[in-house]
């Protein structure tokens, strides 16, 4: 993650300029319609939550490096089950 910096301005580009999630759609409006545009709401939301994610991680690791200790040369990965682990 050598661009930080950049990655950290994209982020907030686009928590800035993200649209509020719609109340109702007009009832007016073709099924087909409404489905596409659940599917681009749906779009905005993954990007934001795969950077989102992408910094827990980040934080996760650096706060790992320096509040557990490991063998040295040793860099753990996260537990094929985290959901286990957290509850």
């Amino acid at each position: 993650m050598a661009n930080w910096p950049n990655v950290l301005t994209q982020f907030r580009n686009m928590v800035d300029t993200s649209e509020k999630p719609a109340q109702s759609l007009l009832p007016n409006v073709s099924t087909p319609l409404r489905l596409m545009h659940m599917i681009s709401r749906n779009k905005l939301t993954r990007n934001y939550a795969a950077i989102e994610a992408n910094f827990l991680y980040a934080a996760m690791h650096i706060a790992c490096m320096t509040d557990l200790r490991f063998n040295k040369g040793t860099c753990p990965d996260l537990p094929e089950r985290l959901d286990g682990l957290v509850k």
